[in-house]
């Protein structure tokens, strides 16, 4: 797929990637972007770089130029200022679009929006197009994530790396069509987002959508006269749709960044005519397998070139997705049913996803143990058709005898200060105090009463 790529920019052609409400978006239209961007970052060739760009085909546009000028990527799906702060040292600038307002370091902001609205230097034009860009599939990428402590973890991968996955899932799904058009509702910011929504339908000559899918309701407005497009989605959404709104125009859907529940996989039967294609992984282990639960199936098939090896409690993955070794130990647990087929478990460690947000129930805990009042905290998973976080809170002695409405004031104020830090879905919504935590026969955690104080 990276000759395919390198192909695309020697001899960009009229053919159309890309669809907005009013106008369409051919390879050459990207062309020119790529270029006139290059102009703007050619001063930061060599540096790294934070892409904080939600329009998707600008995102493209400044992803290629950047990887052309050797200028290293850095892409996290949380770009709040806490969050920011804490990976700081590994970017050098960022590359935003107009009206985004960054409070600090504006030296190192560069505003893409002159690349999109100045007029075309055709004297510039025409210079690289002696030297179009071109990839060695060595170009770096740094997804930043919420690691197995909570802290942000860095996951390297190349432009090979993603090449290689995306003719990894053109060969395993043929039957999307060609002539699909895809829309999402997830960002291109993180791992799935960006391979679904924009390099595989880029480089496989399918069109995208250039809106993000919030509502129900929009995907009919999009679409339009469309007589076929593929839904990228996620469990979050998948769980919340209305089967009042049906569609036949939806070919394929496909869902990823968290376990999608039985009663949402029916209820997507439902609305689109068909059970969502599931797809299993992470930022760093890349896709491992995919199934559908038609007919009731748990079971989980392996890409091609994917393998898994029971080692006592471990499972070590094998991989050509993985930029390091090739290996990688899964948090998850599974039960092999063959060489090619298992089944999903749970979870090794305490790292969940709040509507495909990775958040350690560690850090939070960490974080709310920081305010003075507060003496200990437990964080919990509280499951339900809208899965959230529910926080256990032992106070201070001063602050232990206090009633129902101070006991408001204070879990909103730890929610406020929480949201500079986290991804508001991720920030608990309940709370409950207690005044010691309960422990077991074993003097460990009583996890089951815990629970039972959410209901």
């Amino acid at each position: 797929m990276l000759t395919e790529l390198n192909k695309i920019f020697v001899q960009p052609t009229d053919m159309v990637i890309c669809k907005t409400r009013t106008s369409e978006i051919t390879q050459k239209e990207l062309f020119l972007k790529v270029i006139a961007i290059n102009e703007l970052v050619e001063p930061f060739k060599g540096q790294r770089c934070l892409i904080d760009i939600k329009d998707p085909f600008i995102f493209l546009s400044s992803f290629f130029s950047l990887l052309s000028k050797e200028i290293t990527i850095i892409l996290s799906a949380n770009t709040r200022g806490k969050w920011l702060d804490e990976i700081y040292n590994e970017f050098d600038f960022i590359l935003c679009e107009s009206g985004k307002d960054y409070q600090e370091n504006n030296e190192n902001i560069i505003d893409i929006g002159g690349a999109f609205t100045g007029a075309v230097d055709y004297e510039i034009i025409e210079k690289h197009k002696k030297t179009p860009p071109q990839f060695s599939g060595n170009e770096k990428i740094y997804f930043f994530t919420s690691g197995s402590t909570g802290k942000a973890k860095k996951i390297e991968k190349t432009l090979n790396c993603l090449t290689r996955e995306v003719k990894t899932l053109d060969n395993t799904f043929p039957s999307v069509d060609k002539n699909t058009l895809v829309v999402s509702s997830v960002s291109h910011l993180h791992i799935y987002g960006l391979l679904f929504n924009l390099i595989l339908p880029f480089i496989t000559g399918k069109r995208w959508h250039n809106s993000t899918v919030e509502f129900q309701e929009q995907i009919d407005d999009l679409i339009g006269a469309e007589r076929n497009c593929t839904f990228i989605s996620s469990p979050a959404f998948l769980s919340r749709l209305d089967d009042k709104y049906t569609t036949n125009k939806i070919g394929t859907v496909f869902s990823s960044g968290g376990l999608l529940s039985k009663i949402a996989a029916e209820l997507s039967s439902t609305v689109f005519n068909q059970y969502p294609t599931e797809v299993y992984g992470s930022t760093e282990s890349g896709g491992i397998a995919y199934r559908q639960q038609l007919n009731n199936n748990e079971n989980w098939q392996l890409f091609d070139n994917i393998f898994l090896t029971q080692n006592n409690e471990n499972v070590e993955l094998s991989s050509v997705h993985i930029k390091t070794n090739n290996t990688l130990i899964l948090d998850d647990q599974i039960e092999l049913k063959d060489k090619r087929q298992f089944v999903l478990l749970g979870r090794k460690d305490r790292i969940v996803k709040i509507e495909e947000k990775r958040v350690s129930l560690g850090e939070i805990e960490n974080f709310v143990k920081t305010f003075d009042f507060v003496d200990d905290c437990v964080a919990l998973l509280i499951p339900g058709k809208r899965s959230c976080i529910g926080c256990v809170l032992v106070l201070s002695d001063d602050k232990k005898v206090i009633n129902s409405e101070d006991k408001g004031k204070l879990s909103r104020h730890i929610a406020k200060r929480m949201k500079l830090r986290f991804e508001p879905v991720t920030v608990p919504r309940k709370w409950r105090i207690l005044s010691q935590l309960p422990m077991n026969s074993q003097s460990k955690l009583d996890t089951i009463t815990l629970k039972e104080l959410f209901g």
